[in-house]
């Protein structure tokens, strides 16, 4: 059933949707899930981990000055809440974009690239989610750093008001791509959506995390 519904919905949209349910029954679903898509601001994901593990590693450190006036601490919380694209591109030129790709191949996102063009898919986002969530790859201070800051940035209108739930997401928009992904606090557990489109309204993202949604808390 899950399975027919991403298919339907990503191809009413456009899309490229991955699901994957981390309680409850634990179904994972996907459709076009391997497709690659400019990464938009979803690179941002993947440079916070580098800059969390940069300073757990001591090669940065919170007061660091980074970018206009801005310390690591200040820039790191611009660039997840408020998506700043000057401390994004500061932190990836400080740590260097071929070393952030290098991490995230590490981490077993083999489809995503962030030396020159930027492109990622709704599968290595959504495992970049599911091990965040799991606590896997960072300190817990520094998971719930990100999480804390996913969870309060300011563009709710995909996910978080398509679920009507907790969610911690981070969302792209540029040159006629729309994506959202987040880890969803629901009422029969916690899952993980990615979506990703060529362009979409929000109303539509919203709309296909609330059929999801229902779905899922049927």
């Amino acid at each position: 059933g899950l399975d027919a519904l991403v298919a339907d919905i990503a191809a009413e949209k456009g899309a490229s949707i991955t699901v994957i349910e981390l309680g409850g029954q634990s179904r994972r679903s996907e459709a076009l899930g391997t497709k690659s898509w400019h990464t938009a601001s979803m690179y941002k994901l993947f440079i916070a981990y580098a800059v969390l593990a940069q300073v757990e590693a001591g090669h940065m450190h919170w007061d660091d000055q980074i970018a206009y006036g801005k310390d690591a601490a200040a820039c790191f919380e611009a660039m997840i809440v408020l998506s700043d694209n000057v401390c994004g591109g500061a932190f990836g030129d400080k740590i260097g974009w071929g070393t952030v790709e290098s991490m995230m191949h590490g981490l077993g996102l083999g489809s995503t690239y962030l030396a020159g063009y930027r492109a990622t898919t709704a599968n290595d986002l959504a495992l970049f989610l599911q091990k965040l969530n799991a606590g896997s790859f960072l300190s817990a201070d520094s998971r719930e750093r990100l999480l804390s800051a996913m969870r309060r940035q300011i563009y709710r209108s995909g996910i978080p008001r398509g679920t009507g739930s907790a969610a911690a997401n981070k969302v792209g928009y540029i040159w006629g791509v729309r994506h959202d992904a987040g880890i969803v606090y629901g009422p029969n557990g916690t899952y993980i959506v990615a979506i990703m489109t060529p362009g979409a309204s929000w109303p539509s993202v919203a709309d296909a995390a609330a059929r999801i949604h229902s779905f899922i808390n049927q």
